[in-house]
């Protein structure tokens, strides 16, 4: 018997969009890789090949109008659209970002 040999397409996510942050720390993004389900022309599809494992959500200070660099303060589990900083300090401005990851790597950053 010859073992069967399986590669699944796996490509980097779309990234995340519409991407909010509340006065009280919470993002809320919108998940770029739904799952299985009816496609555009009514056929069934099992999965989508750019689904994430996860979400990486980064954040920047910003002085004087000026983001600084972007650094990791969290992850959320894949289809997760939401996610709480509870690392912010008061009184500062912050700029948030959150990039979808697989295997294949991490994608574009949010809006």
């Amino acid at each position: 018997m010859r073992p069967m040999v399986f590669k699944p397409t796996v490509v980097v996510p779309d990234a995340p969009g519409g991407l909010t942050v509340s006065d009280a720390g919470i993002l809320v993004w919108g998940d770029p890789t739904p799952l299985g389900g009816l496609d555009a022309a009514g056929v069934f599809t099992t999965g989508n090949a750019k689904n994430e494992i996860g979400f990486i959500i980064q954040r920047a200070p910003v002085v004087a109008g000026v983001v600084g660099a972007f650094a990791e303060i969290g992850k959320a589990a894949a289809n997760l659209i939401s996610w709480s900083d509870s690392t912010r300090i008061a009184g500062e401005t912050y700029a948030y970002q959150v990039l979808a990851y697989n295997v294949a790597g991490n994608s574009l950053p949010s809006n």
